[in-house]
């Protein structure tokens, strides 16, 4: 006879395992560690963990273009926990060339740019994100537009946290901020 609680920590691991695996998806091939050379040396540069997000609501904008605004409420509370600890962003430098990839749960995200000459993104899905990103002293500023909501972002380390800041243009819905921590 299995007890209330063998029951209830047995129903909170096959939760977690289920989330985990719904939201698991491997790092696209481009961006991988097999680069002959690096110009550059930046701390940014590795895996990172999203650790948690302030300010989620301020992707309203983009849950209406998705049209999913009537779920706004449950998007704005679910979503936030459901992508902490299961979405990655990788930063890798090669030769001239930045490739930045992040998943939003099993889709992938992923563009790079050279900080040397031309800041124009170039990514495998054009149709998706189209815009410019430049490379600062460990910083990572990009202006896009993302399924037609022009977003400007930016990345840098604050205190061994990676910041992913994004902030959706002519909106006054304050900026949403991912914090992620180094992938051990």
């Amino acid at each position: 006879k299995m007890s209330k609680w063998f029951f209830l920590s047995l129903l909170a691991i096959v939760l977690i395992l289920s989330l985990r695996f719904l939201t698991f998806s491997h790092l696209p091939l481009e961006g991988r560690d097999n680069c002959d050379s690096n110009t550059i040396l930046s701390n940014l540069s590795g895996t990172w963990d999203l650790n948690r997000i302030d300010n989620f609501s301020g992707l309203k904008i983009f849950l209406e273009n998705e049209n999913t605004s009537q779920y706004s409420f449950i998007l704005n509370r679910l979503v936030p926990e459901l992508l902490s600890r299961s979405q990655i962003l990788r930063i890798n430098f090669c030769n001239d060339e930045i490739t930045i990839s992040y998943n939003i749960f099993r889709k992938w995200i992923q563009y790079n740019f050279s900080f040397l000459n031309d800041s124009n993104i170039k990514s495998s899905n054009v149709d998706y994100i189209t815009g410019q990103a430049k490379f600062n002293s460990d910083r990572i500023k990009g202006s896009f537009n993302l399924q037609g909501v022009d977003i400007e972002q930016e990345i840098y380390l604050d205190g061994g946290e990676l910041i992913r800041s994004v902030n959706i243009k002519n909106r006054d819905t304050g900026k949403i901020k991912f914090y992620y921590r180094k992938y051990e």
